[in-house]
């Protein structure tokens, strides 16, 4: 299983991805008393389940990670996977993300074709029986821009809303792509669509 492969090879316990030049997306705790006791035994990310597997580092553990999810050297691959649960629900997320420093072009296709080959892995190894739990999985997607214009980081978007229900962009300023992983931005946007509806 491809979760089993990451787990073995590839889990810490950081909650980020990084990047080249220091650029990185962290996912903070939900609530503010819980960032408030980051310090101490209290867990501040209590009730969810958060891995994150660093993909393209060039470090020997992601050489080792990459190969044993069927992604050679020479292929397209983002810089990062998440995932994301949340106790006593059935959903569950993971997470793509793409780090640029600055020329965005390559981030949709380097996102798209690691969707590709984990999903490919996934549906060969769980077959018919786990059919059922990969249609569930929530897929998503993360840009994380430093330098790139508006035009060329709306481009990307587009050609991720093809292979993502979910896509997210952000920068050095909006880093923390918790609310995203958690639905919150999504949710915010539905009501906001709500209200003016309702204000027409």
């Amino acid at each position: 299983m491809p979760l089993t492969r990451l787990l073995l090879i590839g889990a810490n316990s950081s909650k980020c991805i990084n990047g080249e030049k220091g650029d990185k997306v962290v996912i903070a705790p939900k609530n503010q008393k819980a960032k408030a006791n980051f310090g101490h035994l209290d867990d501040p990310y209590a009730g969810e389940v958060i891995l994150c597997f660093q993909l393209d580092d060039g470090s020997d553990q992601a050489r080792e990670l990459l190969r044993s999810l069927g992604i050679r050297d020479g292929d397209r691959r983002c810089d990062g996977l998440i995932f994301y649960s949340r106790d006593g629900s059935p959903e569950r997320t993971i997470c793509l993300v793409e780090l640029k420093h600055s020329r965005v072009e390559e981030a949709a296709a380097q996102l798209i074709r690691t969707r590709q080959c984990i999903e490919d892995l996934l549906c060969k190894e769980c077959g018919e029986p786990g059919k059922k739990y990969i249609q569930r999985l929530q897929w998503k997607a993360c840009l994380y821009r430093h330098g790139a214009s508006p035009d060329e980081t709306s481009k990307v978007l587009r050609e991720l809303r093809h292979y993502f229900k979910h896509y997210y962009s952000c920068d050095h300023q909006s880093a923390d792509i918790g609310p995203f992983l958690r639905g919150e931005s999504e949710q915010r946007m539905a009501e906001g669509r709500r209200a003016r509806k309702r204000e027409r």
